[in-house]
């Protein structure tokens, strides 16, 4: 299972990660059962997110000097300016905003929506959501279906969509619209009332005013009233407000009114529009009633009193900046039921041997590999999933993260990732994850993609004329025994080699060259370049080295015979992968792959495979595949990585966000210099673009100090308590004082 960064800060957090400032001042400690969201959340949510101290994180931006760094560069004031001055002008955004914030009514409403959202704002969506995704799942696999009922079919579109139709049908006692909610929230809930109430007259006066043909149509649907004991402006729509002549399903009908009872659903569906006052919280919900949001009144079972929630609530002392759930029920009804596939097969099959274009004996070979297919899909056991939940928090050094996936774990249990030993030590971007290759789903697969080509190629040449059997068959006799080799190089020597194994990815920027390709300009100095490396774990060195002679051999064979199997060869590169150099290392052996003559590319370049103990590396070079076969240490210092030689670690991340930016900013300064390049005859236009060009550099070196602010990012996953847990950290320093621009 791969360490997912969710416990990085994502792009909506990274602004505000930028501003932490080192030992800022903590406010009054929060109770988060109490004084959140979590205080109406219902146990039954299917999905719940939550961001809070947003002003907090917001003033710390605005306070910080890497902000005031950034404000003080030209081309950030000319661009705020000008933004400034298009926005404001006639017929601009700023301009209908400003029109809007006169009305004080309207500032009112902007400065209680801003100041809740400060607090917290929320994302919260009811138990619905799970029989909508299950009914999705069944559409989805009825849609699958659909193709077999569209072979032979006078009208393949329509049988398609007669099978969507008629899976709605059959569910549409749970298809409704799910619950949706988005809550800030408010200090002053008189206040907020008050807006609800002015917001009222307002909708009542647009409708006192609209067309008559508006009126009908929303007469009696704009209500203000209680829910739950909190003050609600609800609009209530339903499907019978759409005339149903757009959707006209008697066309795809194979019985007249067939879908009659699906057309009476949709036109009772009911959907309700809600903004109001709840529970200390301003509420705009979308769900099918406004009695759904009852839900959130805080009354029955809440979610923060769920054991998935537990190691967010057993350190109060945190100061929580964002908490996000998914409940079991919906994590599984995302990933689909694997009853379904069964299910699905079994259609699958009964269809099949209604196709009248396939042959009686074809049609009981298929159906009796489907069964057996079936028989195996029933015996497969997944792991147990369960809920998860993760939460980030503030610390004197940035932001620190836990994740939490609740399920059953134990095949994992023996696993330990080791290849963060082959990072390389200090790599601007790392991660790696460890899996057991165990063949199993391997041989399941490729048995039955067997039976799906021979069967294929039966129906072909059942259907086929002669000439085109004869062209199949030449192709077949060619390429089928050496398909056969790839399977068989895979089951007996590469899965064997990795039956401990795992992956990772590494970039480094270590190496440099003032002209990496002869196409570009020499550089004034030495420049940095991304280096890519892939790393593959291992259990048996030597079979893995076998399995990559053997698809080398096989694949060169592949080409050879595509070229002697296509018309016009000629237009076919004749390509060969080459037989490598080896040269043997310490802690392993490398394969040399040499660059074509005459590619333009540094000599550094020189594509490197090697293979130790228990790792395989894939690098651009030869220096770099050296440098990751090796044993070596991270070098990054952080709270996660503590954990990285401890326990059943599975998966490790880094990155250096300083060290991307360093290898970044010379490609930056070369571009500006080679854009500002005027002509030769042209001394003035020449020195004012020297002069411009210089004023860039030095901005972008100054940009690059406030980027550099975010230091370094990493985090570890493991196993804890029937959870994979994934600890995450991200370092942030504030600039040492507000740099500017050198004149």
């Amino acid at each position: 299972m791969m360490p997912r960064q969710t416990q990085l800060p994502g792009a909506g957090r990274l602004l505000a990660a930028v501003i932490l400032l080192a030992g800022a001042a903590a406010p009054a400690r929060a109770d988060l059962k109490k004084d959140t969201s979590l205080a109406v959340i219902p146990a039954d949510a299917a999905f719940y997110a939550s961001s809070l101290r947003n002003k907090e994180q917001i003033d710390l931006f605005y306070n910080s000097n890497a902000y005031k760094t950034l404000r003080e560069l030209p081309f950030v004031k000319e661009a705020w300016n000008e933004l400034m001055k298009k926005g404001g002008e006639k017929g601009g955004p700023l301009e209908g905003f400003h029109q809007f914030m006169e009305d004080k009514g309207n500032k009112e409403l902007v400065d209680l929506l801003l100041e809740g959202a400060g607090e917290e704002l929320f994302f919260y969506g009811g138990k619905s959501w799970i029989d909508f995704q299950n009914v999705a799942n069944k559409i989805s696999y009825a849609q699958n279906l659909a193709g077999l009922d569209a072979i032979g079919a006078a009208d393949p579109e329509k049988a398609q969509m007669r099978a969507i139709f008629r899976a709605a049908q059959k569910y549409r006692a749970k298809l409704r619209f799910p619950d949706l909610v988005i809550g800030v929230k408010v200090k002053d809930e008189k206040k907020a009332e008050k807006q609800v109430a002015r917001l009222a007259k307002m909708a009542q006066a647009f409708l006192d005013n609209a067309p008559e043909e508006v009126k009908g149509m929303l007469k009696g649907r704009l209500k203000e009233g209680k829910v739950a004991g909190g003050s609600f402006l609800s609009l209530e729509l339903e499907g019978g407000m759409i005339p149903m002549d757009m959707l006209d399903l008697a066309g795809f009908e194979e019985q007249q009114g067939e879908f009659a009872d699906l057309l009476k659903h949709l036109r009772n569906m009911k959907l309700t529009v809600s903004f109001g006052v709840l529970k200390g919280h301003l509420l705009l919900g979308v769900t099918a009633t406004a009695k759904d949001l009852e839900a959130l009144a805080g009354g029955g079972k809440l979610l923060a009193n769920r054991a998935e929630l537990a190691p967010l609530l057993k350190d109060e002392s945190r100061k929580v900046i964002g908490v996000r759930y998914s409940s079991k029920e919906m994590i599984k009804a995302a990933a689909g039921n694997p009853a379904d596939a069964a299910e699905f097969l079994t259609q699958a099959k009964n269809k099949i041997n209604k196709i009248e274009l396939l042959k009686e004996e074809r049609r009981k070979a298929i159906a009796k590999d489907l069964d057996e297919i079936i028989a195996h899909a029933k015996e497969i056991k997944l792991p147990e999933m369960g809920g998860q939940m993760a939460f980030s928090f503030m610390t004197k050094k940035g932001i620190e993260a836990y994740e939490y996936r609740y399920g059953d774990f134990s095949a994992m249990k023996n696993l330990k990732c080791t290849l963060h030993h082959h990072f390389g030590g200090d790599p601007i971007f790392a991660a790696a994850f460890a899996f057991e290759a165990e063949g199993k789903y391997y041989e399941f697969f490729s048995k039955y993609i067997g039976k799906a080509w021979e069967h294929g190629t039966g129906i072909f040449l059942d259907q086929a004329e002669e000439a085109e059997k004869e062209m199949f068959e030449k192709f077949a006799k060619v390429f089928v025994p050496l398909v056969k080799r790839l399977d068989k190089n895979t089951k007996e020597r590469l899965i064997p080699s990795m039956r401990k194994g795992g992956l990772g990815i590494v970039l480094d920027g270590k190496w440099k060259s003032k002209q990496w390709h002869a196409a570009l300009p020499p550089a004034p100095e030495p420049m940095p370049m991304a280096e890519l490396g892939l790393l593959i774990g291992v259990s048996d060195g030597k079979k893995f080295a076998s399995a990559m002679t053997e698809y080398r051999k096989t694949l060169n064979e592949v080409i050879a015979a595509v070229r002697s199997n296509v018309p016009n060869a000629d237009n076919v590169p004749d390509l060969k992968l080459p037989l490598p150099d080896t040269k043997e290392v310490k802690g392993g052996t490398l394969y040399l792959y040499p660059v074509p003559e005459g590619s333009g590319l540094d000599k550094q370049f020189a594509p490197t495979a090697a293979v130790g103990k228990d790792v395989a590396v894939l690098a651009l070079s030869q220096a770099h595949a050296e440098r990751l076969l090796k044993d070596t240490k991270l070098s990054m210092k952080s709270g996660p990585l503590a954990r990285a030689e401890k326990g059943n670690v599975i998966g490790v991340a880094v990155v250096n966000w300083e060290k991307l930016v360093d290898t970044a900013l010379p490609w930056i300064e070369f571009n500006i210099r080679a854009m500002s390049i005027a002509p030769a005859d042209d001394e003035a236009a020449g020195k004012q673009a020297k002069e411009k060009a210089e004023s860039m550099i030095q901005q972008a070196r100054v940009a690059a100090r406030v980027f550099k602010a975010w230091k370094q990012s990493s985090s570890v996953t493991y196993l804890e308590g029937g959870a994979a847990v994934t600890h995450g950290e991200t370092i942030i320093q504030d600039l040492d004082k507000v740099y500017q621009v050198k004149k």
